[in-house]
């Protein structure tokens, strides 16, 4: 009975069903998503608990560099330990501690956090290229002119589209609808409220933060793992994977709260399809960037 239970381990070790892959991944999501979800139902997270959960993330981490039968989550759970990482730097506010933002103007205090979350994922793009990942295998290259994307699942939509119709279509229509919740929410836009040397200041910081945060964000949750998840658990699973990772993410986001999640889940859910079939993160980065616009320039102006 022993020897037979062991065997059983053995082989679920090496050659894990796609079941057990599935929930590994979706465990890891769990444990990465713990300081936000926390930090937006108790406002204040114990240190036990980022340490709790950061253990459990380099855990992930340790058991799909070692054990080949789970290697193929390897870049997922780097993205899950990366973004524990980023938490981490915002709970104990390492931006406002090393810098002193606390008297800075808005735009510095931005730009600065900004780059200190962007820095992490510099770290595991650089870790896994040493590592042997190619760009191509991250996603990290341009969409080819023939290449197009399915969604014939919308009401209406007979063919596919090229992936360029695809990123002018979804973001005239992401950015209204956003536009539309974010005046539901009473949030303004003020560009009237400053003169013409403040904006010098103000509309790059935008682009330059909102550049930085839709590139880390599409990186950390879709380019990383998307690949390496796709050829282990299939598109579908794949794609709900990611987007539960992006919508519990963004807990604390814009907008927050359990409509935020759900919300933000549907766009990571649709960013990442576009991703995988483009098979580059240029259009999926695009659409991002233009909806991070819209939420720094509602906090700069």
């Amino acid at each position: 009975m022993a020897v037979t239970v062991v065997e059983n381990a053995r082989e679920v070790a090496q050659s894990p069903p796609r079941t057990v892959l599935t929930g590994v991944a979706l465990f890891g999501v769990v444990i990465a998503s713990t300081l936000p979800v926390s930090r937006g139902v108790f406002a204040v997270v114990p240190i036990w608990l980022s340490v709790t959960q950061f253990t459990l993330g380099v855990g992930l981490l340790a058991l799909t560099s070692f054990a080949d039968g789970y290697r193929s989550l390897q870049t997922l759970s780097v993205g899950v330990v990366t973004v524990q990482a980023q938490w981490l730097l915002i709970q104990f506010s390492v931006a406002d501690e090393v810098f002193g933002l606390s008297s800075a103007p808005d735009t510095v205090e931005i730009l600065v956090a900004e780059a200190v979350q962007f820095a992490p994922a510099l770290v595991a793009l650089a870790a896994l290229g040493v590592a042997g990942y190619s760009r191509s295998d991250l996603l990290l290259r341009l969409s080819d002119r023939s290449q197009t994307t399915d969604f014939t699942w919308i009401p209406g939509v007979q063919t596919e589209w090229s992936w360029r119709r695809a990123t002018l279509v979804l973001g005239v229509f992401l950015v209204s609808a956003f536009l539309v919740i974010r005046m539901i929410e009473g949030v303004s836009y003020e560009f009237g409220a400053h003169n013409s040397g403040e904006l010098a200041v103000i509309v790059p910081a935008i682009l330059v933060a909102s550049a930085m945060n839709s590139f880390m964000e599409r990186t950390l949750f879709a380019a990383l793992p998307l690949r390496e998840l796709t050829d282990a658990l299939g598109k579908s699973r794949a794609l709900l994977i990611l987007a539960v990772f992006f919508g519990l993410s963004h807990f604390t986001g814009t907008p927050g709260g359990p409509l935020g999640v759900f919300l933000t889940g549907i766009l990571g859910w649709v960013l990442a399809k576009l991703m995988i079939e483009t098979r580059s993160i240029v259009a999926a980065w695009i659409l991002h960037f233009c909806l991070d616009i819209l939420i720094f320039t509602a906090v700069l102006t």
